[in-house]
C-alpha cells in the first residue's frame, strides 16, 4: 500500500511512520491492517477448531469410559487437570462430544433377543409412509433405526424378551401395515464387537 517514496504532504494530510501521505493511501493503509488483524483473528479460531492428539486421545478414553472423573481421564491420557478439563469443555461446546450416556446390560433387564428387522416400501401406497416411520421408531422396543441406501429403505434394531415377544410386536406393528412391500427379520445370535468410534 506505501509506496517506495514519500507523497507530498496535502493539507492536513495524514503520516504514517514520519512519511506523508494522501488521504487515500491511507485509508488503504488501515483497511490492509484491518485485514490481516482479521486474518490473524479467523487463523486462531480455525486452529482452535482442529483436534490435535491430545483432543483425540481424550476422546477414546471418553468413549471407553465416561463416567471417570476428569483427574483420571487426565492422567489416561497424560495431562494435568485443568487443561484436560478446558478441552473436554471446548469438544462438547463444538459438538465434538454430543452426549454421555451409560450402557446397560441388556439382558439383566430382560431383553433377551435381539433383531434387525429390514424394511422395503410398497410402491403402491406410500402416502403414510413418514407417519408410519415416526410412528414405528418411536416404540420403546425400536433402539436403532437406520434409512438405507439399497434393497431395502429402512432397518431397525429391535429387542424383545423372547422369540413371543417378538412376534407379538412383529404381528401388531409390522405385518399387514400398507406402507411395506417387504419385511426381513434377522435373529442376532451373538454380539462380537461393540466399538467405539475411531478417532
Amino acid at each position: 500500500m506505501l509506496r517506495g517514496h514519500a507523497y507530498e504532504p496535502k493539507s492536513g494530510g495524514p503520516a504514517v511512520c514520519g512519511i506523508a501521505i494522501t488521504r487515500l493511501d491511507y485509508f488503504a493503509f488501515l483497511l490492509a491492517s484491518s485485514l490481516r488483524s482479521a486474518y490473524s483473528m479467523l487463523k486462531e479460531v480455525i486452529l482452535e477448531k482442529i483436534l490435535d492428539d491430545a483432543d483425540r486421545r481424550i476422546l477414546r478414553e471418553l468413549q471407553r469410559d465416561s463416567s471417570r472423573t476428569v483427574t483420571e481421564i487426565a492422567d489416561a491420557v497424560g495431562l494435568s487437570h485443568a487443561p484436560c478439563w478446558r478441552r473436554i469443555q471446548r469438544l462438547r461446546s463444538d459438538g465434538y462430544i454430543l452426549r454421555e450416556a451409560a450402557i446397560v446390560d441388556r439382558s439383566k433387564l430382560g431383553w433377551d433377543m435381539e433383531f434387525f428387522v429390514y424394511l422395503k416400501f410398497s410402491m403402491h401406497d406410500r402416502g403414510n409412509i413418514k407417519e408410519f416411520r415416526q410412528r414405528i421408531i418411536e416404540h420403546d422396543r425400536v433402539i436403532g433405526a437406520y434409512i438405507l441406501l439399497g434393497n431395502f429403505d429402512l432397518m431397525l434394531h429391535v429387542v424383545a424378551r423372547g422369540i413371543r415377544d417378538y412376534e407379538q410386536f412383529y404381528l401388531e406393528h409390522l405385518s399387514g401395515q400398507p406402507q411395506l412391500g417387504d419385511i426381513n427379520t434377522m435373529t442376532v445370535m451373538a454380539t462380537i464387537k461393540q466399538a467405539q468410534v475411531p478417532v
